[in-house]
């Protein structure tokens, strides 16, 4: 595989992942200030506005958090990543009654994770022959716990752990004098702190950079959750040098989507799906694409809003709520009638719609050019390379 189709199979798994979908989403999380994005999103109605319902349920800890997300019970959970090595590795904290299918897909909290202890503990060392509070002894923070005590010359067997349960369980045990020392997560820390505990070191300046708190999900859930994506491509001789770049992203594309339906269009449309089989060869695809590049042309000036109205009547179930529409093109039109309310039905029946131009943006609006009316219905950004089109994707996400 070239360093180009690698990059671009890794820009088309992340477009993917920022166009899922998902009308009822239960998420577990651990309590903390990673949780605040999630809790004003809630409040301010940003996931109903995208049509989700997210129901958030605090764990007692990782046993329980990692148990009921393999049984489906939730679909996301804000956990350790070491949590789902443990799991993924089979060395969890409890048996599943199967092998899990779990997989980060995200980063929530970086660092954050500090060893919190009773007053009268100064240092580290002053830990040996103690009792210090964890979750789980084989997951999740009890390893950046025995990595401080190691770097401190502590080794197993000048102390032990307690399983006392989630963060908050731990933190109500410290300020209980229920044990010497323990991992807390921002904000949990400040009321131990404010009242004479004693912060013994940080995870980041242990460690280095540690992704403390994960999205993490079901293979087999985000599977079932993938949107479908809807392509359509202006493949007229203005844009014939975007072609390769275009099929290689179709190719990336329809692994990463639960669909993919693509179209092609000068003046009218017509559908190039089976082309992209899984197996093809990219270079006779790219031949069977010219070939069919026939078929979307009946006058041979290119017409996008004759494309757009013909696409709606030949094709009216192609876009619905579970869709991502991808326009690829420079809104060339040829002075011709633009159709904007035909496009913006597409657009409002679809859950996401973008569209990507490879002109140079200096020239939108020039001639024949319809950027801006089309843009203000889809989003239009320029995409000449794979350095922007690894932005529009980053951006997404």
């Amino acid at each position: 595989m070239t360093m180009r189709a690698a990059r671009i199979l890794v820009i088309a798994a992340a477009f993917a992942c920022s166009q899922s979908w998902a009308a009822k989403i239960e998420l577990i999380v651990f309590p903390g200030g990673f949780n605040w994005p999630v809790w004003i999103a809630k409040e301010k109605g940003f996931f109903q506005d995208q049509g989700l319902e997210v129901n958030v349920t605090p764990t007692p800890g990782s046993i329980f958090q990692m148990q009921n997300l393999a049984a489906g019970k939730f679909d996301i959970a804000f956990s350790n990543y070491d949590n789902v090595v443990a799991y993924m590795e089979g060395q969890g904290e409890a048996p599943l009654p199967a092998p899990p299918d779990f997989f980060v897909f995200m980063g929530v909290q970086y660092g954050a994770v500090r060893l919190v202890a009773n007053p009268e503990v100064k240092s580290i060392a002053d830990l040996k022959g103690k009792s210090l509070a964890v979750d789980a002894a084989t997951t999740g923070y009890a390893f950046v716990l025995r990595k401080m005590l190691q770097q401190n010359g502590l080794n197993e067997g000048d102390y032990t752990f307690d399983k006392v349960g989630g963060t908050g369980q731990r933190a109500e045990a410290l300020m209980q004098n229920k044990t010497a020392a323990t991992i807390l997560t921002t904000p949990l820390e400040i009321l131990p702190e404010s009242r004479g505990y004693k912060r013994l070191a940080n995870a980041t300046e242990t460690m280095g950079p540690y992704a403390a708190v994960s999205g993490v999900a079901r293979r087999s859930w985000a599977s079932a959750h993938r949107t479908e994506l809807v392509v359509l491509c202006d493949v007229s001789g203005s844009v014939a040098s975007f072609a390769r770049f275009t099929l290689m992203l179709v190719f990336a594309l329809r692994e990463q989507f639960q669909q993919v339906r693509a179209f092609t269009f000068v003046d009218q449309v017509h559908e190039v799906t089976k082309l992209f089989v899984p197996g093809g060869d990219p270079g006779e695809v790219l031949a069977s694409l010219a070939a069919s590049s026939e078929h979307a042309a009946r006058w041979g000036r290119t017409n996008y809003g004759r494309a757009f109205t013909d696409f709606q009547q030949s094709f009216p179930h192609a876009i619905g709520p579970k869709s991502s529409l991808l326009v690829l093109g420079d809104a060339r039109s040829n002075y011709s009638d633009l159709s904007l309310p035909t496009l913006r039905d597409l657009a409002d029946r679809a859950r996401h719609a973008h569209w990507l131009n490879p002109e140079h943006r200096r020239h939108w609006d020039t001639g024949d050019s319809a950027a801006t009316a089309y843009g203000e219905i889809v989003p239009m950004v320029e995409c000449r390379n794979l350095a922007q089109l690894g932005t529009f994707v980053h951006d997404l996400v």
